[in-house]
């Protein structure tokens, strides 16, 4: 439980600094992908949705950023982010699939 509790204050704590510097949320994001470290610990943060919040604030900070952007939508691009869109999260502990962790 403790662990838990680790693992959810750091990552709220990083909060805010996603919404700042979106770049951050990126880093937090590839070290959840990577390390799963809600995987490694029991009680309410092995199902808690973090890479999907890490994501979307992402997002937001990068909408809401100052800096110019310079998006071309082409049809190809639009393509590849609509059958992108549902891949933020793990699979589900009670899919089908095994996992190798």
């Amino acid at each position: 439980m403790l662990r838990s509790l680790a693992i959810l204050m750091i990552v709220l704590a990083s909060f805010p600094l996603i919404f700042m510097a979106p770049h951050v949320g990126v880093l937090v994001w590839t070290w959840f992908s990577y390390m799963f470290p809600n995987r490694m610990m029991y009680g309410f943060a092995t199902y808690f949705p973090f890479l999907d919040i890490v994501a979307a604030l992402t997002a937001l900070g990068w909408l809401f950023s100052r800096e110019p952007k310079n998006c071309r939508c082409t049809r190809s691009c639009c393509r590849s982010s609509c059958s992108c869109s549902g891949s933020t999260s793990p699979p589900s502990p009670h899919s089908t699939r095994t996992s190798p962790i």
